[in-house]
């Protein structure tokens, strides 16, 4: 396959893997009324996307511009919505990129938890500034964003070792 049709369609595959993710999870945070369950959902998904796309050899651009993408693709529906996965999913891209010293392995798996992990806090964040911080006020609700941001980080750590043992079957 020709190097430009290969970036291409990587940074297709990257795209198309993140809006289906995004599809699946949406319905499922508007049943319950916590906040920024959406970003909690995708942590699974995303460590998974950037650990297993970077585990089969996708460029770095090439994810980049699938992120790109995806997030420009939401930001037409809503700047908060575009910027909420292009941030975390960007410092993934280039903890990847910066870590040249580590084995792959472990870069992938690196770029892929830190993409999940970062994935609720940066969607908290963003819906905050959107709809302000006051329902986060109480401390019941710290507790419940700290438990959730643990929860998303065991997600993101999960995500990325099923696609690590994945990666090394078929590797």
């Amino acid at each position: 396959m020709k190097p430009a049709l290969r970036f291409l369609a990587d940074a297709a595959g990257v795209f198309v893997a993140l809006m289906v993710s995004g599809l699946v999870t949406r319905p499922v945070a508007l049943a319950f009324p916590v906040p920024a369950l959406h970003g909690l959902l995708m942590a699974l998904p995303a460590a998974f996307l950037m650990t297993f796309a970077l585990g089969r050899g996708v460029s770095v651009w090439a994810c980049g511009v699938g992120v790109a993408a995806f997030a420009l693709m939401l930001g037409m529906m809503s700047p908060v919505m575009g910027l909420t996965p292009l941030v975390p999913l960007l410092a993934a891209l280039i903890l990847y990129g910066c870590a040249q010293r580590l084995s792959s392995e472990t870069r992938c798996m690196g770029a892929g938890i830190l993409a999940g992990t970062l994935y609720f806090p940066f969607t908290l964040v963003c819906s905050g500034s959107r709809v302000g911080f006051a329902a986060l006020a109480g401390a019941s609700s710290i507790v419940l964003v700290v438990m959730l941001t643990l929860l998303g980080i065991a997600l993101a750590a999960l995500g990325a070792m099923l696609a690590s043992i994945i990666n090394e079957k078929k590797g």
